[in-house]
């Protein structure tokens, strides 16, 4: 729909995006929504992750470093990792 994020030239590897409204709830009480990944940094370590909080965006005063540190979340990717924010522990895929 438009929406653009983009990692600016100095930033740190790991990086936090929040959208700033919900995802909408099907009629069938699941959520969805699409990724699309326009370019990649070759020199990353580790790879995208992808998660949910349920926190909306005006619970940060400026967000955290690292996705992880958002609680509660609930990630995978990255490097072959879920993180699971019920019980703040990684586990592999």
């Amino acid at each position: 729909d438009g929406r653009l994020a983009t990692k600016v030239d100095g930033a740190q590897s790991q990086c936090v995006v929040v959208s700033a409204e919900p995802l909408e709830r099907r009629s069938s009480g699941s959520v969805v929504f699409s990724l699309s990944v326009q370019a990649v940094d070759a020199n990353s370590a580790e790879g995208l992750g992808v998660g949910f909080t349920t926190q909306g965006p005006d619970a940060f005063g400026k967000l955290p470093d690292s996705a992880d540190d958002v609680r509660p979340s609930w990630l995978a990717g990255f490097d072959g990792a879920t993180w699971d924010g019920a019980t703040g522990r990684w586990s592999l895929c």
